[in-house]
């Protein structure tokens, strides 16, 4: 008999196949293979499973990857019955749960399950923003107030007085989504069939964010650098402010050349509504191990499984568990759980992985 297979996708090499499977998968008692994907490779391996209907059961994926992978008649919906079984709607974090349906398309259907939460949230060391006489409390409130603190970091005597505001182009799209939204802008009309990425509220979030350019980081440091090269540089002090996942937490905490890193360390939502995404799963129609494949998926999206999530440096997406500590009585995960309450994720319709690639193109393209 052929095995159930999972494919997980492996965001950086602080992630564990063997956690996994020992802490998650272990206790199904179901004879079931891990296979991974390398994050800058997971989408076209996904596509090509959903091309050809052949590969693994049950896939984590990306949470703006669903509305086209469902346009291929790949995925398998979950039923009601299934979905009550995981407990419902009401476990999970509204702004992931939005993720796991294609609104005013396709009917209702639950197309994923949420599994691991990320939120922009920004970054920054709080001795250099006090040397540079910049106000934490207020520094990222507004537009307005994060562009007078990149200045006083650009004019400032302080050394690392530049700052990182992205690392691949989805980021630097996610990043720039707070401020756009903050304007009043956003991407798409309610029922998909209209961008209003081009009207004027969107293009005067756009333009805020785009105008940080000037105050950036000196020549050299562009907007799409690796992740691996923001939370270096940043933990080493080298650059005074970071934008991005809130799973960059831990490598800063790892990477960090002072002693006093979690004293240091600051943790703030961005301006307007932070992005909020990560990973959901998803079952393929071609499974042959149907209830086996659901069965896992409940295992996963466990309140148990959950709590062990943070073996694998993730974030859980059940209220529940971010109810708990760490999310609770830790000053920077309690600034993560509560900008995932507050955020928002990117629309979930079909064609839209094609809007953003084209965004994050010309993102880049002004940004330079």
């Amino acid at each position: 008999m052929d095995q159930l297979e999972l494919s997980v996708i492996q965001w950086s090499s602080r992630f564990s196949v063997t956690q996994l499977s020992t802490q998650l998968l272990d206790p199904l008692h179901l004879p079931c293979t891990v296979s991974v994907m390398m994050g800058n490779r997971a989408w076209p391996e996904l596509a090509h499973i959903a091309l050809h209907k052949r590969g693994p059961d049950v896939s984590q994926v990306g949470t703006t990857w669903l509305g086209d992978l469902v346009a291929t008649d790949a995925v398998r919906p979950f039923t009601d019955e299934e979905v009550d079984s995981m407990g419902g709607e009401a476990a999970f974090l509204p702004s992931l749960w939005a993720t796991t349906r294609l609104p005013m398309q396709k009917g209702y259907e639950t197309w994923a399950m949420p599994w691991q939460a990320d939120v922009r949230v920004i970054f920054y060391w709080r001795d250099i923003l006090n040397d540079s006489g910049i106000d934490e409390e207020s520094a990222f409130e507004t537009p307005q107030n994060v562009a007078q603190a990149m200045e006083k970091l650009r004019t400032s005597k302080v050394a690392a007085s530049w700052s990182i505001w992205a690392s691949s182009r989805a980021t630097a799209l996610q990043n720039a989504a707070s401020w756009i939204w903050e304007a009043g802008g956003d991407f798409l009309s309610h029922d998909g069939r209209r961008v209003l990425f081009d009207q004027p509220e969107a293009r005067r979030g756009l333009a805020s964010f785009l105008s940080l350019a000037r105050r950036h980081a000196p020549p050299g440091h562009t907007l799409a650098l690796q992740d691996h090269s923001v939370t270096e540089r940043f933990a080493k002090r080298q650059a005074a402010i970071a934008m991005g996942p809130c799973r960059w937490l831990m490598a800063i905490r790892a990477q960090a050349t002072v002693s006093d890193v979690d004293a240091k360390l600051g943790i703030a939502p961005p301006p307007g509504p932070a992005f909020v995404g990560g990973s959901n799963l998803i079952v393929w129609q071609h499974t042959r191990h149907l209830q086996e494949a659901i069965d896992l998926v409940r295992l996963l999206t466990s309140r148990e499984a959950q709590i062990d999530l943070r073996l694998l440096r993730s974030v859980p997406t059940r209220e529940e568990v971010l109810a708990e500590p760490p999310y609770t009585n830790i000053a920077h995960f309690r600034v993560i759980a509560q900008a995932l309450e507050s955020g928002r994720p990117f629309p979930v319709y079909i064609k839209w992985g094609t809007v953003e690639n084209a965004l994050a193109d010309l993102l880049e393209y002004l940004w330079e």
